[in-house]
C-alpha cells in the first residue's frame, strides 16, 4: 500500500501503479478462474444443481460464480479469509471474542487480528515480489511458512526457512513424491510430531526414512545432526509465524498478551501452542472437526 512518507505528487502516481497491477493481476487470473468455474457449473449441473451459486470474495463476502469469473482477482485471498470468519464466530461462542489467527498450510501461513468479534478489513495487499493490489479484503498478512516450506542454507551459512516451498506436488520428501528437498512436514515427522500412519486421517501414509534422507545431506552442511536439524527448522519457522503476529498485533498498538491464538489449517493447531508460548499468549483456541 501507500507509504505515510510519499509526497502528494508521488501519491497519484502510486495509486495508478496499484489500478495497473491490480488489472493485470486480475486479467492473468481469468483464464484459470474461467476453466475452473466453467468445469465445476457443468459439474454441478450434472448433479442436478439448478440454481446460481457463489464463491467466498477476499472481504469475506460472496459473489456469483460467473462473476468471479470475470473478476478473479476479488478472491484472491477468499480461503484465508473464510477461516477468519469460522474464527470470529467460534471464538464469540467460546467467549474469546479478541484473537489472534494463524493459519497455516502448506505454502504459506496468514495471520489476522479478531476484535470484539470482529475482522479489520483493508485495500491494500501484496500478491507477490510487493507487488500491490487495490482490493478489499480481510486484513490478512502472509508468510512463507507452510508445512512445505524447505529448509536450506544462505551464502553466510545460516539456515533459513521458506519461502519457497515444496507444494502438493512433489510435496515433503516424506509424501513419497520424490520431492527430495527438506521441508518443516520432514522436521515434524523426523520429531515424532506427526503419526505416519495417521496423515489425513489414515489416508495417507508418511515414510520416516524419507524424511530423515532429506534432512541428513543440510545436516552435513550445518554440521549437526538430523535432530538437532529438524528442531531448528522447527523453531526457526514457529518465530517466523510468531514475528508476522507481531506485525499484526503489537505494530498496531495491541498486546498479543490479551488475545487467545486460534490454530487452525493443515499445520496451524500442530504449531500453535510454541507460537502462543514464545508471544506470551495464555490461551489457544483450536477447532475440533467432526469424524
Amino acid at each position: 500500500g501507500l507509504p505515510i512518507s510519499v509526497s502528494h505528487e508521488v501519491a497519484p502516481i502510486w495509486r495508478e501503479y496499484e489500478r495497473t497491477s491490480t488489472t493485470i493481476a486480475d486479467a492473468y487470473l481469468k483464464p484459470l478462474m474461467e476453466r475452473y468455474v466453467g468445469s465445476l457449473s457443468a459439474t454441478l449441473t450434472e448433479a442436478g444443481l439448478t440454481t446460481p451459486w457463489t464463491i467466498m470474495k477476499s472481504n469475506g463476502g460472496a459473489m456469483l460464480a460467473s462473476g468471479a469469473a470475470l473478476h478473479p482477482i476479488q478472491t484472491a485471498q477468499s480461503g484465508p479469509a473464510g477461516g477468519m470468519l469460522v474464527a470470529a464466530a467460534l471464538g464469540a461462542q467460546a467467549g474469546m471474542p479478541n484473537l489472534l489467527t494463524l493459519d497455516m498450510g502448506g505454502t504459506s501461513a496468514d495471520v489476522g487480528i479478531i476484535i470484539g468479534a470482529a475482522q479489520r478489513h483493508t485495500t491494500e495487499y501484496e500478491i507477490e515480489w510487493g507487488v500491490p493490489a487495490a482490493i478489499p479484503l480481510i486484513d490478512i498478512k502472509s508468510i512463507g511458512a507452510g508445512g512445505g516450506s524447505i529448509a536450506w542454507i544462505d551464502a553466510g551459512g545460516f539456515l533459513r526457512v521458506g519461502p519457497e516451498s515444496a507444494r502438493a506436488v512433489p510435496g515433503p520428501a516424506c509424501y513419497g513424491l520424490g520431492g527430495a528437498r527438506p521441508t518443516v512436514t520432514d522436521a515434524n515427522l523426523l520429531l515424532g510430531r506427526l503419526d505416519p500412519d495417521y496423515f489425513l486421517g489414515g489416508r495417507m501414509r508418511l515414510d520416516p526414512s524419507l524424511a530423515e534422507a532429506a534432512l541428513q545431506d543440510l545436516a552435513g552442511q550445518a554440521g549437526m545432526s538430523t535432530v538437532d536439524l529438524a528442531s531448528s527448522i522447527i523453531e526457526i519457522a514457529n518465530e517466523n509465524m510468531a514475528s508476522a503476529i507481531k506485525m499484526v498485533s503489537l505494530e498496531r498498538g495491541h498486546d498479543p498478551r490479551r488475545f487467545a491464538l486460534f490454530g487452525f489449517g493443515g499445520a496451524g493447531p500442530l504449531h500453535a501452542a510454541a507460537v502462543a508460548r514464545s508471544l506470551r499468549m495464555p490461551r489457544v483456541l483450536i477447532p475440533m472437526y467432526p469424524g
